[in-house]
């Protein structure tokens, strides 16, 4: 269920670029769900969800991933509009959404613990 919300908040985050009340609730879920792989002093992939709001928001919205294949795709972490394009919704689906499905050369599906 969890998994859920999260794709839930990305996808809308994704067709409203600028929603901020939504963005705090996405931001909520990242520091709660995403931040303690994610953040502090070596996040993986370089993707920190630990700093502030305002932080977090210029590192995703429309930045580039560090995934050598979902950068050739010109995906974006969250590309406004377009969530088939969204790296961490890509991450995030697996499976709930058929028609966006995950590459083997963009990695695992996370979260990486299956929860």
């Amino acid at each position: 269920m969890n998994k859920f919300i999260i794709f839930s908040a990305v996808v809308f985050l994704s067709i409203t670029s600028h929603a901020q009340s939504t963005y705090q609730k996405v931001y909520s879920i990242f520091q709660n769900n995403c931040s303690s792989c994610h953040g502090g002093a070596s996040p993986e992939s370089g993707l920190d969800f630990s700093g502030t709001e305002s932080d977090v928001y210029s590192a995703i919205i429309n930045q580039s991933p560090q995934n050598t294949y979902a950068d050739g795709k010109g995906y974006k972490l969250i590309y406004p509009g377009f969530p088939e394009k969204s790296s961490v919704l890509r991450k995030l689906n697996a499976g709930m959404f058929t028609h966006i499905s995950l590459n083997p050369a963009e990695g695992a599906n996370m979260p990486n613990n299956g929860a």
